[in-house]
């Protein structure tokens, strides 16, 4: 999240579709008219782990929970849930003993391209 700006929401329901490896580029966003459909894009440091989850998703979407309970779930081509996401996404940080929120990526990543000098428009 801290590589492409997206929100929980966001990533959760990104569709493989939206994802282009070949030019590396990722179409995404849904909260705002400005934010839709925007091109992000994909950073050489996260590329082969874009890649890893769009080859191993069997569903149409790029983020899929590999641990559904029941069988008949494996099948089922909806996204994760963001509750789920949000609860893996604080305990990892509690194992790494950091304390930050989900949207602290975002902040983070305007950060960079502000460092950088990238036209915040």
């Amino acid at each position: 999240m801290i590589y492409t700006g997206m929100r929980i929401g966001e990533a959760v329901n990104l569709k493989k579709e939206n994802v282009d490896l070949i030019n590396g580029i990722i179409f995404g966003g849904n909260k705002t008219e400005k934010g839709k459909h925007r091109q992000i894009p994909i950073h050489k440091d996260i590329f082969q782990l874009v890649k890893g989850l769009y080859e191993s998703s069997p569903t149409e979407y790029l983020l899929y929970n590999k641990k559904w309970v029941f069988e008949k779930k494996k099948k089922e081509n909806k996204p994760i849930c963001t509750n789920y996401f949000r609860e893996k996404f604080y305990k990892t940080l509690e194992e790494l003993e950091m304390n930050h929120k989900p949207h602290d990526c975002r902040k983070t990543l305007a950060t960079f391209m502000n460092n950088q000098k990238i036209n915040s428009v």
